[in-house]
């Protein structure tokens, strides 16, 4: 397939391949394969995974996705919501997959109302196939449902993520500006929250804490904390870590 457009780099050592996504990989990668369809406003493009690729990263700046689990355990599929592929790319190595946007692919964006504009639809494999899920959205909006991952870390940087019924054995959230809000089941969890919000209801109740408050609120359960600089502890498993610089924080 001689219209392929590939260019492949070296990564700490690991050979990764980085394909423009208007782009049909050639079938000298044959353990990733993009399907194309003829619309650019309304593309679809399927990634077959290595069965060692267990670890994704969505890093996306002014636009919007939604995330899902699919069906199967060996393929990530992106829909292109009324957007150009061209705006977009995936790299891969082995073991990770990495989406994200490199281009601005519209004026006037508002992560409060993303989904007015085009945005991406993301199928991940299926609940079990995940070891790692790193979000980054920076002025960006995220729906996550229906994920389970047993590492998950997200980093809102102005704007907005909720998500539903997604389980994480392990998990750090940090919030430099924005909201998050989770719901699901979770184990560990680190929350640095520097300037904005967090609901986040998952844990069981014999779950213990540190917290660490400088300016705003944090709750857990019916324990609250507000003021100004506060620490408070409680012995339990699972464990969350709370630092709230300046915003709200609830966890139960």
């Amino acid at each position: 397939m001689n219209q392929a457009s590939q260019a492949a780099t070296n990564c700490d050592g690991k050979n990764r391949v980085t394909a423009t996504m208007n782009a049909i990989l050639d079938d000298a990668t044959p353990n990733d394969t993009v399907l194309n369809n003829n619309s650019v406003n309304n593309a679809t493009q399927t990634f077959a995974l290595n069965p060692q690729c267990a670890d994704i990263s969505i890093l996306l700046h002014q636009v919007g996705a939604t995330i899902h689990a699919g069906d199967e355990d060996d393929k990530l599929i992106v829909h292109f919501r009324h957007c150009s592929p061209a705006d977009f790319r995936v790299s891969y190595d082995a073991e990770l997959i990495i989406v994200e946007n490199i281009t601005l692919p519209w004026e006037r964006f508002d992560p409060a109302r993303w989904w007015r504009f085009p945005h991406l639809d993301i199928t991940v494999p299926v609940r079990e196939r995940l070891h790692s899920l790193r979000l980054e959205a920076d002025h960006a909006g995220l729906i996550v449902k229906n994920v389970a991952a047993q590492k998950l870390s997200l980093q809102i940087g102005g704007g907005s993520c909720a998500l539903n019924r997604v389980t994480a054995g392990e998990s750090s959230v940090r919030i430099d500006s924005g909201s998050v809000r989770w719901h699901g089941r979770l184990g560990n969890i680190t929350l640095d929250c520097d300037n904005g919000s967090a609901t986040i209801h998952g844990m069981p109740p014999e779950f213990g804490y540190d917290a660490q408050l400088r300016n705003g609120s944090i709750r857990f359960g019916s324990h609250y904390l507000h003021g100004g600089i506060v620490a408070d502890s409680k012995l339990g498993t699972p464990h969350a870590t709370v630092i709230c610089s300046n915003g709200t924080a609830e966890i139960r």
